[in-house]
């Protein structure tokens, strides 16, 4: 078996996500509603394999990336305890990365990207989101957390 090399970044990219872990599931009911499918902790970020979903307060930071992100007002529903959550956005990023293509990527200015229901941001953006969120997220350089 032949591995393959991946060349080690240090741009500045990073991959966001919460400082604290979630085990909330959710499921998309129709466009702008998502069903709670497991118990867990609201927390700043929601995401998986195909949605990406944040926290009201970071609205206004996203807003201004209208070229690279479409925002949808969504509604979060737990049939169990009868609760209806309104303070998130989707994020409906357009611009995509992968392993390769962080290496050619232009961080300069506020960035967003994808991959997999994951979100990374260019260091400028990263610095926005902290000045609002102070230590809700967590930050790591490029795929570093990626196996």
């Amino acid at each position: 078996m032949q591995l393959k090399y991946v060349k080690r970044f240090s741009g500045d990219i990073w991959n966001v996500t919460n400082k604290n872990h979630t085990s909330l599931g959710l499921w998309r009911s129709n466009e702008t509603t998502f069903t709670v499918t497991q118990d867990g902790e609201y927390s700043s970020l929601l995401t998986g394999g195909i949605y990406s979903i944040v926290d009201n307060r970071y609205k206004k930071i996203f807003r201004q990336l209208p070229d690279q992100v479409t925002i949808q007002k969504i509604k979060i529903v737990d049939r169990q305890f009868q609760t209806r959550v309104t303070n998130y956005i989707e994020l409906i990023i357009k611009n995509k990365i992968d392993i390769h293509s962080i290496h050619t990527e232009n961080y300069n200015g506020p960035k967003v990207w994808h991959y997999n229901g994951h979100i990374f941001v260019s260091g400028e953006l990263k610095d926005k989101l902290i000045k609002v969120g102070g230590d809700k997220l967590e930050f790591n350089q490029g795929f570093s957390r990626f196996g």
